[in-house]
Parts: structure tokens; C-alpha cells; sequence
């Protein structure tokens, strides 16, 4: 199992927490709504995110029922993209969506 930190607001320090698979699995299955969407989706994950493994990411991608789905890995970026040099090409790739 993976392990990730996590900001405890209580006690104002990080604490580590076991990660378990079906703790996703089932906080995925809750989306029930997801099977409804219309409009077009854009999942845009970043290559080396470890807070959010790409393939839960691709689990929610796949629980969307819209023909209109897209699904990025954005290159040489974190989980914290917006702050990074990747930045831009994550701009890029959400206008270019919104504009569509």
C-alpha cells in the first residue's frame, strides 16, 4: 500500500496516512452522478503526481458516460502543476478545451 502526507488542520502538523485501494474504489462508486454528465470533460493529470495515482484518475475518467471526454498526462510536472514551468502547457491545453 501507498502511504501519502496529508496537513492535519487540528493539530497544524503533517501526518502520514496508509493509503488503501478500496477506500477509492468505493469514494468512486459514490459518483453516481458522473453517469449523467452532457457536457464535454477534460481530465488533465500530471506525470509525476503522487498524491493522485493516474490510474485512480483514469478510474473517475472512465466512470464519466459522456462521448465528449478527454483525457491529458501533462508532462515533466507534480501535483502542484500550477506552480511549475508545466504551467503553461496545462494553460494552454484548458483553453484550448474552453475554446473548442
Amino acid at each position: 500500500a501507498r502511504d501519502h502526507k496529508t496537513f492535519d488542520k487540528a493539530t497544524g502538523t503533517w501526518r502520514v496516512v496508509k493509503w488503501n485501494p478500496r477506500d477509492w474504489r468505493q469514494h468512486l462508486e459514490s459518483y453516481t452522478s458522473l453517469k449523467n454528465i452532457q457536457a464535454d470533460v477534460l481530465f488533465i493529470h500530471s506525470q509525476y503526481d503522487s498524491e493522485n495515482p493516474w490510474y485512480i484518475v483514469k478510474r473517475l475518467f472512465d466512470a464519466v458516460q459522456t462521448d465528449r471526454k478527454y483525457f491529458k498526462i501533462l508532462p515533466n510536472a507534480t501535483h502542484l502543476c500550477i506552480w511549475e514551468t508545466a504551467r503553461q502547457t496545462l494553460y494552454e491545453w484548458t483553453a484550448e478545451f474552453i475554446l473548442l
